[in-house]
């Protein structure tokens, strides 16, 4: 009988092998992909999405606003009468630089801001078509003004690169009297 039961004890052993075999060939395997895995990810989140030749371009920075005070001005109008109109501005600027070299030369914007007003008669302004010919008026002739007050070289370090440094003007403040 012990020939017997020694035989069954090494057959036990012999058929524990190749599974304790096979658990660390699982083992290997898991480790191998989850490795692999955590490898593929670094790589594209530290340089795969940065070389698929799509560029992301930076945000456009905000834009820059500076208000100026409102002011008032006396116009004609169709019926010959003259109006008063009380104008507060916004300038829509390039950058903070923009508007640190428009406020050195404030007086002049405001004058000409006032220029232009004069221009125009007092229903244009009661019409959204009419705010808009003053708006886009008005916008070109402070490029101009700052142009020749800043002169060019100020100007378009001012401006940033672009052909303008007002970019637009809003009326947070527009009253007809």
């Amino acid at each position: 009988m012990t020939d017997v039961s020694a035989s069954v004890a090494v057959d036990n052993e012999d058929a524990e092998a190749p599974r304790g075999s096979k658990r660390l060939w699982i083992i290997i395997a898991a480790a191998l992909l989850l490795t692999g895995a955590g490898g593929g990810g670094a790589w594209y989140f530290f340089i795969g999405r940065h070389a698929g030749g799509e560029t992301h371009a930076a945000p456009k920075p905000l834009p820059f606003f500076l208000d100026l005070k409102a002011f008032v001005v006396t116009v004609g109008s169709n019926s010959g009468q003259p109006r008063f109109i009380q104008l507060g501005a916004s300038l829509q600027l390039t950058g903070a630089g923009a508007g640190e070299r428009i406020t050195a030369v404030l007086p002049r914007v405001q004058d000409a801001m006032r220029q232009t007003m004069l221009t125009f008669k007092a229903d244009e302004m009661t019409s959204p078509d009419g705010v808009n010919k003053v708006r886009r008026a008005m916008t070109k002739h402070l490029n101009e003004v700052l142009l020749s007050v800043l002169g060019g070289e100020r100007f378009k370090e001012a401006a940033g690169g672009e052909p303008e440094l007002v970019q637009n003007i809003y009326f947070p403040t527009l009253v007809v009297e």
